[in-house]
């Protein structure tokens, strides 16, 4: 104890800048560790309408840009914004169940083309 409080009395600014340095590393692994265990437990989960077509693409681990090229042009996306599907069919007026459909069939063209 002794010792600390001779760091504290001789260095404080030191003690303070490793603390916050410590704070930050323990914050960056807790939310690396958080996101692995997130897309670990999220891997290949079905298309929903609150997801996003990145969203879907990095739960299915599979190109983002790819998966956005194939559906530019069936879904009117905008290269960029981070829609939503229900916004994409809001927008386009085509069913959210359309839209599901579209972005399956991307997926497993793409899933096809990986094997």
């Amino acid at each position: 104890m002794r010792r600390l409080a001779h760091v504290w009395k001789h260095h404080r600014l030191l003690l303070i800048a490793f603390a916050l340095a410590v704070l930050v590393a323990v914050g960056m692994a807790g939310r690396v560790l958080f996101a692995w265990v997130y897309w670990n437990a999220n891997h290949q989960q079905a298309v929903a309408a609150w997801m996003t077509p990145g969203y879907v693409a990095h739960s299915w681990k599979i190109d983002r840009s790819a998966l956005i090229d194939r559906l530019i042009e069936p879904l009117d996306l905008m290269p960029g914004r981070r829609e939503t599907i229900a916004e994409i069919a809001k927008r386009t007026g085509m069913p959210e169940a359309e839209v599901i459909a579209r972005i399956e069939a991307a997926v497993a063209e793409l899933e096809q083309d990986r094997r």
